[in-house]
């Protein structure tokens, strides 16, 4: 008996100190973690976001939101937008890849439109591409009802969403008539469309242009001089030698004249040159 209280007087002491930095560890992790939790407490919601409870904003883990707290919690109210909630009701476009149904403004999913105020050049000329875009979703749209089902959230809080119109899909059908790009950024769904158009040679795909994400970085299609149309400057000749085609900066661009009454034309991209049966000159 004597031998086991001996024992328990050595222990507790040392029980008493490993109890002590216990608690210390405890409490210093404790204070550690409470404010995180706090200020995104609650559950992600559907763009991936923390709900920041202090500053009333969502902080957003997602790749292309890192580091932003993108629309506060009054604004995405305000908003009503419920990404697992169809949207139905008249449209008003905006733009060639955006809408508004019951003050709701929508992207088009996975395609991209030219800008308003961007042009291309088809068939040779100058067009305004954009606005051409916004007038055939327009055209397309009427007076029908427009149906979004719902994908996302972008980062200026507008709804992401496929859309149709009496059973078709409007976003499908702006890629398939060359009104827009798909965007392949945020998505392949509409590639094939693309493709379509692209080896059709309709809509943009006509002539030339700056793809809208490009152009929105400032990218612009080169002025012109020379005397050709638009932008398209390369000098498609007919000699002794052939259908040689000049390029800016080579040797003979400058002393070569083009006359279409016999046949010789301009081209927009070397490519097309190629494919109307034209050769480089070595020079």
């Amino acid at each position: 008996m004597g031998n086991c209280s001996f024992g328990l007087s050595k222990i507790l002491p040392s029980f008493r100190v490993n109890q002590f930095i216990f608690n210390v560890v405890l409490f210093a992790l404790l204070i550690n973690t409470l404010p995180a939790f706090f200020a995104y407490a609650g559950s992600l919601d559907k763009t991936s976001c923390y709900q920041n409870t202090g500053a009333g904003q969502f902080h957003c883990h997602r790749p292309e939101f890192v580091g932003q707290n993108l629309y506060t919690i009054t604004e995405l109210r305000r908003s009503r937008i419920r990404v697992n909630t169809l949207v139905t009701g008249r449209a008003a476009v905006i733009d060639g890849d955006t809408i508004k149904i019951q003050k709701k403004r929508i992207r088009l999913h996975g395609i991209d439109a030219p800008e308003s105020r961007q042009s291309c050049i088809v068939d040779g000329s100058r067009t305004q591409c954009g606005q051409r875009a916004t007038m055939a979703l327009a055209k397309k749209i009427g007076n029908h009802l427009v149906t979004c089902e719902p994908k996302d959230l972008d980062r200026y809080g507008r709804l992401v969403a496929i859309c149709s119109s009496r059973g078709q899909d409007l976003n499908a059908w702006m890629v398939s008539t060359g009104m827009a790009l798909a965007y392949r950024k945020y998505s392949v769904d509409y590639i094939d469309q693309e493709t379509l158009a692209s080896s059709s040679k309709i809509g943009i795909w006509a002539g030339a242009f700056v793809v809208p994400w490009e152009w929105r970085r400032g990218k612009r299609l080169l002025a012109t001089n020379d005397n050709s149309p638009g932008i398209c400057r390369i000098k498609g000749n007919i000699s002794r030698n052939g259908r040689i085609y000049h390029v800016p900066g080579g040797k003979y661009f400058r002393r070569t004249q083009i006359h279409t009454s016999k046949g010789e034309r301009w081209f927009c991209s070397e490519a097309e040159a190629r494919e109307a049966g034209w050769r480089r000159s070595k020079r």
